[in-house]
């Protein structure tokens, strides 16, 4: 198995929310809790933004968290994409 293979099937096992156990699951589970806790913020975040007050005094603090995580985001579903095909389910996709 090539490297290219091997950082993509670790990727997919990392990402994959079905994957339990092995030795990439507390790694997985750090990487889910993560992203779920940025949409949690991101959530907080865009409430805070509607508040004109609070956007007033934290316009650009706003503005820089929503750049950063939009782009964590983005790299998240390319990375899923990518690693996609290692799944049994789209073995061959690409």
């Amino acid at each position: 198995m090539t490297l290219y293979r091997r950082l993509r099937e670790t990727t997919w096992k990392i990402l994959s929310t079905n994957s339990s156990g092995g030795p990439y699951a507390d790694t997985s589970a750090v990487v889910s809790a993560s992203i779920f806790a940025l949409i949690l913020l991101n959530v907080i975040a865009t409430i805070l933004g509607t508040v004109d007050r609070i956007k007033a005094q934290f316009g650009a603090v706003l503005r820089v968290f929503e750049i950063f995580s939009v782009s964590v985001f983005t790299v998240e579903y390319i990375l899923r994409v990518w690693s996609s095909v290692e799944s049994e389910e789209y073995e061959g996709a690409i």
